[in-house]
């Protein structure tokens, strides 16, 4: 990681010596995305995903209790009726949706926002709803698991359920960022309309 991270700051340096210092907060947008599609640590994924498995576990196994479904939640296991289990794996941690969101919500703020801190806004609103669609395709894994077949909880099922809730996911960011760019547009209005008086 530190070896791709000075690729990259070798590439800034050059940057500012060729351009100057200007040319690096014009060309934000790409270097941030660069930034992003550096793999990060094994140790960072690793202590990131564990508490992200136990908390879409949790809101898994909630949601099929507010269902009317009895479990028991073991860990990051849930003991479903019939005999069957869950299991929230490290793939199923959401880490990869989430950084995928978050390199996402980088690229529309960038497009559609004008200002610096409606753009970090939006970054900081891909975070909940990443987890929150994850706990919800834990729920949905469990209920089509009881329900339809067990053979939705792996195979292309599975992660054809995953593309679908990462496109939910998507949805959602393009809601918060019409209602931040809706916000901006008013505060611009209200501000020209002092201005005007």
């Amino acid at each position: 990681y530190t070896m791709k991270l000075s690729v990259l700051g070798t590439i800034l340096g050059l940057m500012i010596f060729a351009y100057g210092f200007r040319q690096l907060l014009r060309w934000w947008l790409p270097i941030v995305l660069l930034w992003l599609s550096i793999p990060l640590p094994e140790l960072v994924t690793s202590t990131l995903a564990l508490p992200l498995q136990f908390q879409a576990s949790e809101m898994g196994a909630s949601l099929l209790a507010w269902r009317g479904i009895p479990v028991l939640l073991n860990g990051n296991v849930i003991m479903l009726p019939g005999g069957h289990s869950l299991f929230v794996a490290e793939a199923c941690s959401g880490l990869r949706s989430l950084t995928s969101l978050l390199a996402l919500s980088v690229l529309l703020g960038g497009m559609v926002l004008q200002w610096a801190p409606s753009r970090i806004l939006l970054v900081l609103a891909a975070i909940p709803i990443a987890i929150l669609i994850n706990g919800f395709r834990v729920f949905l894994t469990g209920f089509l698991v009881i329900f339809v077949s067990p053979e939705m909880g792996e195979g292309f099922m599975h992660t054809t359920e995953g593309w679908l809730m990462f496109l939910v996911a998507f949805v959602f960011l393009g809601i918060a960022a019409w209602i931040i760019g809706r916000g901006e547009s008013l505060f611009k209005r209200h501000r020209g309309g002092r201005s005007d008086a």
